[in-house]
């Protein structure tokens, strides 16, 4: 995790999450007038792995303690600038079609810290670390997790299952159970494999393949990346999002913002330019708790999947996996953002065939 240590360091970090590798530079500068300013900046310049960059882009930096997001864009050379940010606890959000994205996390910003964070993004299907001849089987992403809740389901088609939670001291340490099972509910149809998945090995992972509005959960390994609710705040937890009203997901297929959690009050007119979205507070309550799954898919692979509270045992969501509120309450509470933590999704039998590539609890 990035994170400010002192005035003169710096550091090169590499993170992998949800099958996604980013490359994150962060350098450090400190003004040295006596007339502190009570706020910083975050900049850098954001390129495709292959070194090209990446313009016209949008960035999104949200303060963790107040919940405040703002969004910005790269310019022609790939730079991006957010200032006078107050002090505070930030995250970065990259996303671009075509390419694996998540949060940045472990940005501080105390009083005349300008942080400067460099982002390379990777195509969809590659990591750095990726050779040929590589098992088509294995699966990098519970690296370095240690937490992981397992969904298991008796079939591709039904949409009830189960969820454990485990525990792991570190990446080499064996699972270890925590909890019972608890009841669940997936999509109304079932479950669909991440096309992340299927486009590398196709052969090797049979089955149906998730897209927008089938009414199936993906299938797969995938960040846990924020929580959210209804309360105004989660004391102890480093990535809870409380929903105002406004608050809404995108799930327009034809707008910059797919899958992106935003308020349009953040926006202008133009910029806000989806024509369909969710609003994330609901009535029914569905929302009152829920977890952000890290499901990074360009159109039309789906958006706004979610852990969330369920309309009641044996209904089906439209995409997300749900189960009591007493229960996702409890999740959300254990999921804070201290430990990296993972959704393992997947019927029995594939859960059965990959617990040994994947090393699976």
């Amino acid at each position: 995790m990035a994170s400010r240590q002192d005035e003169d360091r710096h550091g090169i970090h590499v993170f992998c999450a949800n099958g996604m590798w980013i490359l994150v530079v962060i350098l450090l500068f400190s003004s040295g007038s006596v007339f502190a300013d009570n706020s910083g900046g975050i900049s850098g310049t954001v390129r495709e792995s292959s070194g090209a960059v990446i313009q016209d882009n949008a960035i999104v930096t949200r303060n963790l303690d107040t919940s405040v997001q703002q969004t910005t864009k790269t310019n022609a050379q790939g730079f991006y600038s957010f200032t006078g940010l107050p002090v505070g606890r930030y995250v970065i959000e990259v996303r671009r079609s075509g390419f694996k994205t998540d949060l940045i996390t472990g940005l501080v910003i105390d009083s005349n810290t300008e942080l400067h964070v460099d982002v390379v993004l990777w195509a969809l299907g590659t990591t750095p670390s990726e050779a040929p001849g590589q098992y088509p089987l294995d699966d990098p992403k519970l690296s370095g997790a240690q937490k992981v809740l397992v969904v298991t389901t008796s079939g591709w088609n039904a949409a009830g299952g189960t969820l454990t939670r485990y525990v792991r001291f570190d990446s080499i340490n064996s699972w270890q159970r925590i909890s019972d099972p608890i009841p669940v509910v997936v999509g109304a149809n079932g479950l669909g494999w991440d096309p992340n998945i299927t486009s590398l090995h196709p052969d090797a992972f049979s089955g149906p393949v998730k897209h927008e509005g089938d009414g199936r959960s993906p299938a797969g390994v995938f960040q846990l990346k924020g929580t959210f609710g209804y309360a105004d705040s989660l004391p102890g937890s480093l990535i809870y999002m409380p929903l105002t009203p406004p608050t809404v997901c995108v799930n327009d297929q034809t707008s910059r913002y797919y899958g992106w959690i935003e308020n349009p009050a953040n926006f202008r007119p133009p910029d806000a330019d989806w024509k369909s979205s969710e609003h994330m507070r609901r009535s029914d309550d569905l929302y009152r708790w829920g977890i952000f799954v890290s499901y990074d898919m360009p159109p039309p692979g789906g958006s706004c999947i979610f852990l969330h509270v369920w309309d009641g045992p044996g209904k089906g969501t439209v995409g997300g996996t749900a189960m009591a509120s007493g229960d996702m309450e409890e999740i959300v509470k254990w999921v804070d953002g201290r430990k990296r933590a993972v959704l393992v999704q997947l019927p029995q039998p594939e859960y059965d065939r990959l617990k040994e590539h994947w090393f699976l609890p």
